[in-house]
């Protein structure tokens, strides 16, 4: 369940997931958007293979046991942003 605030986007306190058009993916809190940008607030980001992990391994790791916030705050452009979901919706593996 997420924090609610008036005046606030539907997915404002929720961890999510973000499928980005280059390939990579990023989980973090939902903070904010505006007409540009989506702000997360204790992000990782992951792109296939770093650190030896494929983006599916990443992810299943994440769901299961929470990620690593290494980012406290990270600003996304929309124009790179392909999906977002919410990292509960995400099955486990």
């Amino acid at each position: 369940m997420g924090t609610f605030h008036h005046n606030t986007h539907e997915l404002h306190g929720i961890t999510v997931l973000i499928d980005l058009a280059d390939g990579s993916s990023v989980i973090g809190r939902f903070h904010e958007q505006d007409a540009a940008h989506v702000l997360l607030l204790d992000a990782d980001t992951h792109r296939d293979n770093e650190g030896g992990k494929s983006n599916a391994e990443w992810l299943n790791a994440a769901v299961n046991w929470g990620q690593w916030p290494r980012i406290k705050q990270l600003r996304l452009l929309l124009s790179d942003i392909k999906q977002i979901r919410r990292l509960g919706e995400v099955a486990k593996a």
